[in-house]
C-alpha cells in the first residue's frame, strides 16, 4: 500500500483502526513523549545524530537500556566519546560526567525528567524542515521483532503556494530516508533519513539521523557502580 502523507497532522484518538490507520498513525507519532516508549516495556534504543557543516561531521549519540521509569541506563557520546552517563536502579541513579566517577542520588526525579526532555532526536533533527515532510506508505503490514508496524519512506514536500520565508528562517533544501512506526504506540522504531538545508537561509547544512529500536521484552542488566560516591549536599 503506498499513500503520501505529510507532516506535522493532527493526532486522532485512535490509529490501529478504520480505512486511515496508517495516515493516522503518521499523525500520531509526531505526538509521542518518553512515556509512549514506555509503553513498549523493556528495549534498547541507540539513536545518532550527524550534523554535517562544510567538511566538518559532529555525530551526537544516545543510548538507553530501558527496563522502566525505576530502571534504565542513559549514555551520550559526542563523535565517539562518552560525555555523560545514568544509570537508574531499582529507583537509585547513579550519574557521571565523562569517564568519571559515579555519584548515587538517593532521588533519580531529576535525571527521569532530565531524559523526558532530550530523548527526542527525532524533533531534534527535522527541526529545519518542519511542516515539510511527505510521508509516504510503503508496507503497512510490518512486523519488528513480533510487533506489527508500519514502514514509511520520506521526502520534502512542496512548499506551500504563496507561502513566504521568514526572516533568517532556515529553508529545506531536500530530505530523504525511511521511518517504521510501532502501530500499538505509534513510537518509531527505526529511522534511516538524512536532509540538507540553509541554516538561517544562508549556510548549507546537513543533518542524518539513525535510529534503531530493539530486544522488546528483553529487561536490561544494568550494573551498580562498585566506587559511587554519596549524594551531594543539596
Amino acid at each position: 500500500m503506498r499513500r503520501a502523507l505529510f507532516w506535522p497532522m493532527t493526532a486522532f484518538g485512535c490509529w490501529a483502526c478504520g480505512p486511515s490507520a496508517a495516515d493516522e498513525l503518521a499523525a500520531a507519532s509526531t505526538q509521542v513523549t518518553l512515556e509512549s516508549a514506555a509503553r513498549l516495556g523493556p528495549h534498547r534504543l541507540e539513536a545518532t545524530i550527524v550534523s554535517v557543516e562544510g567538511s566538518r561531521e559532529t555525530r551526537e549519540t544516545l543510548e538507553l537500556l530501558w527496563g522502566d521509569w525505576d530502571n534504565f541506563q542513559a549514555r551520550r557520546l559526542r563523535d565517539g566519546r562518552q560525555r555523560s552517563e545514568v544509570r537508574v536502579i531499582q529507583r537509585v541513579a547513579y550519574a557521571r560526567a565523562g569517564q568519571g566517577r559515579f555519584t548515587r542520588h538517593e532521588d533519580a526525579e531529576l535525571y527521569r525528567t532530565e531524559l523526558g526532555y532530550s530523548w527526542n532526536l527525532w524533533d531534534q533533527s527535522l527541526g529545519p524542515f518542519a511542516g515539510r515532510v511527505q510521508w509516504e506508505v510503503e508496507d503497512d503490514d510490518a512486523v519488528v521483532e513480533g510487533r506489527p508496524a508500519t514502514r514509511y519512506s520520506l521526502s520534502l514536500a512542496e512548499a506551500p503556494e504563496g507561502a513566504e520565508a521568514r526572516p533568517r528562517a532556515d529553508v529545506p533544501l531536500s530530505l530523504s530516508g525511511e521511518v517504521v512506526l510501532d502501530e500499538a504506540t505509534a513510537v518509531r522504531l527505526s529511522v534511516d533519513l538524512e536532509g540538507r538545508y540553509l541554516a538561517g537561509g544562508e549556510d548549507e547544512r546537513g543533518v542524518k539521523l539513525k535510529l534503531i529500536r530493539s530486544g522488546f521484552g528483553q529487561p536490561p542488566a544494568i550494573e551498580t557502580p562498585a566506587d559511587a560516591r554519596g549524594d551531594r549536599p543539596r
